[in-house]
């Protein structure tokens, strides 16, 4: 856990590496990859002492297409990590990388107290795979989750699951611009039914929801009134305290520089019950399943002269995490960039030259599933020429 580097490589088509460290509760490591080879593209997945148990994922939270997980250990012992290549149809010597886990020393204010950090945890809708439910209890401040953006978002659930009963006293939600301005915090021993208190806020920030000593095994968010003018619900990030951790952080007045904890206060002290449908349950456990593409036309735009040249992919089950790979008969070619338009729609920007003639190959691929490919012939250097071309290969 010094940050020193191995270099793996995937010699096979669905090659997994995995390497184990031993960490040091309320310790902060920081595990990724590097100096990746000219096909590499990693995707980390971090799993608790028992090797099955998965904590965290990333994908390209690194540079380029490496991974980066920033994670907290919540006790001392040997974790697990595996690394695989974001397409399984993708191996050989140009996939090289170095991986590393660099120990950063005991979180500030973090003792290993925070019951939520990193648990598995569901919600019943999410914006894009860039706001997962797994983003709003990762430990970082960069990373949030936000539900669907809807002209009427109704009413959203987010919530995790501690592993086992375990003494609850204290929930912290850092809540985004689309902060709920009512919603339910409770607790659940069966994940479907949650008892908890209501709460109003008129702003967003991080608020302290004091709940009494209670045990169990799920804590969840059932959001009831978005704020005003606001599509979504959005939080940065939420923590769960056994013991009031927060309390001591909660100034009688604001200090410059320094994160303000509010104290949110229940519309009603008395206690209710809030069920989570079983369609609510089943949407949930749709979400972040890998979807195959499907490319159903490619058009070429030429730009003028020293512009960019444009695909654009049509077709079914991108994401703005799809990944776009182009070949001709001298290799791989190199993109400037993939702007995801929607699940239909991708669109690739290719360097203004060399702009070399002939048929080129197009592939589309998700997460861990099977590449959409195609092909696409640029014929000649004529401004704004567009061709369309049937799908082959698929």
């Amino acid at each position: 856990t010094d940050g020193s580097p191995q270099t793996h490589n995937f010699h096979l088509p669905g090659d997994n590496d995995w390497i184990k460290f031993d960490a040091r509760a309320g310790h902060r490591y920081t595990i990724e990859t590097s100096n990746l080879g000219f096909d590499s593209d990693t995707y980390i997945h971090l799993y608790d002492t028992d090797a099955a148990t998965e904590l965290l994922q990333d994908d390209d939270g690194g540079v380029g297409y490496a991974s980066r997980i920033v994670w907290s250990a919540p006790q001392d012992g040997t974790y697990f990590v595996r690394i695989h290549h974001y397409s399984s149809e993708i191996s050989g010597s140009d996939t090289d990388y170095d991986v590393s886990v660099q120990d950063n020393g005991a979180s500030p204010g973090n003792n290993g107290e925070n019951l939520a950090l990193n648990r598995p945890s569901f919600s019943t809708s999410q914006e894009s795979d860039a706001y997962a439910p797994s983003y709003g209890n990762d430990g970082r401040e960069d990373t949030r989750w936000s539900s669907q953006i809807r002209n009427s978002p109704n009413h959203q659930w987010w919530w995790m699951d501690l592993g086992k009963k375990q003494t609850i006293e204290s929930v912290l939600i850092r809540w985004g611009a689309a902060y709920g301005r009512r919603y339910l915090v409770g607790w659940s021993d069966d994940g479907r039914t949650f008892t908890g208190y209501v709460y109003e806020v008129d702003k967003q920030g991080a608020y302290l929801h004091d709940l009494g000593n209670h045990t169990a095994r799920y804590v969840g968010v059932k959001m009831l009134e978005p704020a005003p003018g606001m599509n979504n619900y959005s939080f940065w990030e939420i923590e769960v305290s056994p013991n009031g951790r927060w309390q001591e952080r909660i100034p009688k007045e604001a200090a410059p520089g320094k994160e303000t904890i509010v104290r949110a206060k229940a519309s009603n002290p008395t206690q209710v019950n809030f069920d989570l449908a079983p369609d609510q349950a089943k949407t949930a456990a749709r979400l972040g399943m890998a979807t195959i593409p499907k490319i159903r036309e490619v058009g070429v735009f030429l730009g003028a002269e020293g512009r960019d040249t444009l695909l654009r992919i049509t077709g079914t089950g991108f994401s703005d995490t799809s990944k776009v790979r182009l070949w001709n008969s001298a290799g791989r070619v190199e993109i400037t960039g993939v702007k995801f338009i929607g699940p239909e729609e991708l669109r690739v920007a290719l360097p203004a030259s060399p702009r070399q003639r002939g048929v080129y190959k197009v592939e589309v691929y998700n997460a861990d599933s099977v590449p959409a490919q195609s092909a696409v012939e640029i014929v000649g250097p004529e401004k704004n020429h567009r061709i369309y071309l049937p799908t082959v290969g698929r």
